[in-house]
């Protein structure tokens, strides 16, 4: 793939390369991004990453989360979408901004307001379940001779055995984003949600957990972010958050590795899933200490 693949991004928009100013965006771990400006107007062009559909993406569900997402405003207005390519022209957020600063309790119940928002969108077709997507992604890593942790036999046991516990008073699943990344924030004066690759229906603290996990939040947030999104907290939803937390690490783990195989982009995804590793490593020595 070009660096800057003009002539797909002018056949997109329906106009000639000498009426384009095209800037690179940075920050995309599956796709290629781009701010187009054509006139005054301007626009983000997603050129999609080749073989997404081995990380489980599915280009007709992700239109109709974004759409839908779209429709209350938390996601951008899409132009384009082409299911077949995962080609997708979306309207540039003009004057927005990282949420922050992200431990202030304004900005926690703003998260929550949101979150509670998407969790109320009509139900899609498709269904997240993080074990199944990392068992999925196992699959692949031995498909393709990968290297695991010498340890992922115990990580994945840890994995199932949350699991089992959480399903013993699962909530009933309702639309996710399941990808809530701090990256995936943007701030227009209203909460703005980016990258619907993975929406689909799942426990709603899964969303909780990512947000908890990548805005690096402390017990005091974990516990501001509860109160907000349920009403209450008490230990248990607590106890769910942090196992959680761990499926979220599990599912960036085993993506980043099938990564190293796939993706063509310039990033180190072999140095990625040590990171994730290590975090994975952290949150079981943190919860045998709590124990």
């Amino acid at each position: 793939m070009s660096s800057v693949p003009i002539n797909t991004i002018k056949n997109l928009l329906g106009v000639s390369a000498e009426d384009v100013h095209i800037e690179t965006l940075n920050g995309g771990l599956t796709n290629k991004n781009f701010k187009v400006t054509v006139n005054k107007d301007s626009y983000v062009v997603r050129i999609s990453g080749k073989n997404v559909s081995i990380l489980g993406i599915d280009r007709k569900n992700e239109e109709k989360a974004i759409k839908t997402a779209e429709s209350i405003g938390i996601a951008p207005e899409v132009i384009h979408f082409d299911p077949i390519s995962g080609h997708m022209v979306t309207r540039f957020i003009k004057k927005s901004d990282d949420l922050s600063p992200p431990h202030s309790e304004k900005t926690i119940r703003r998260i929550s307001t949101a979150l509670r928002q998407i969790h109320s969108l009509p139900q899609i077709g498709s269904v997240f379940s993080p074990v199944s997507t990392v068992k999925r992604y196992v699959s692949e890593i031995y498909a393709r001779k990968l290297d695991l942790p010498d340890n992922f036999g115990k990580l994945m046991e840890t994995m199932l055995e949350y699991d089992a516990d959480l399903a013993v008073d699962r909530p009933m699943p309702c639309f996710c984003h399941n990808d809530l990344n701090m990256k995936n924030f943007l701030d227009d004066g209203h909460i703005r949600i980016l990258d619907w690759e993975y929406a689909g229906m799942n426990d709603p603290n899964f969303d909780l957990a990512s947000i908890a996990l990548s805005f690096q939040y402390q017990s005091e947030d974990i516990e501001a972010l509860l109160y907000f999104y349920h009403g209450k907290t008490d230990a248990r939803f607590e106890k769910r958050i942090k196992m959680l937390i761990y499926m979220v690490l599990m599912f960036g783990l085993t993506w980043d590795i099938v990564q190293q195989s796939i993706s063509e982009l310039e990033i180190n995804f072999t140095q990625r899933s040590a990171e994730r590793y290590n975090a994975i490593v952290q949150e079981m020595e943190k919860r045998l200490y709590e124990e």
